[in-house]
């Protein structure tokens, strides 16, 4: 078996061309190789996005950046969606932009509003028009909290004697 690697340093078709002999027949075999190597476009900065503890009822927020244009040409966002759902978390903002220049990042924001306890994890696709696309952001979070409620009830006793118990 032979294995080959392609690691461009640079943007362009690179050739390569190589000779094998096989001993055990005396031939040589010619191969002709070719690869491109494509400027990458899209840097994903982060690809977790943990709540960790939020509380039943309660409400966190979190504004990230998750994409970065690290190209020379445009980068279009073309759509957001959610692979995976989980109870209590989603995006509630994602126009921050939707045209990538050279530089710029795409920022998300994302809530944690969980109605029961227990860790949750969704997972969502951001489609852009570079090479690579999708990106996948995965969003965790654990509601804590009680959800049984505790009815609270003082009981008054009649006064008693040292000594004696209650009828």
């Amino acid at each position: 078996d032979i294995e080959i690697k392609f690691k461009p340093s640079a943007s362009g078709i690179r050739l390569a061309y190589f000779n094998v002999r096989i001993f055990a027949c005396d031939s040589i075999v010619a191969a002709e190789l070719d690869g491109e190597g494509i400027e990458r476009m899209i840097d994903t900065l982060t690809t977790l996005i943990d709540f960790q503890c939020v509380g039943i009822g309660e409400k966190d927020t979190i504004s990230v950046e998750v994409l970065e244009n690290v190209g020379s040409s445009l980068v279009n966002i073309i759509n957001i969606s959610e692979v995976q759902a989980a109870e209590g978390l989603s995006i509630i903002n994602s126009n921050s932009p939707n045209v990538l220049q050279p530089g710029d990042k795409h920022k998300i924001e994302v809530e944690f509003a969980p109605e029961t306890a227990g860790t949750r994890m969704a997972v969502f696709k951001i489609e852009h028009s570079s090479l690579g696309s999708p990106e996948y952001i995965r969003l965790y979070g654990e509601g804590n909290g009680s959800e049984i409620n505790v009815v609270s009830e003082v009981v008054f006793l009649n006064p008693i004697c040292l000594g004696k118990f209650s009828d």
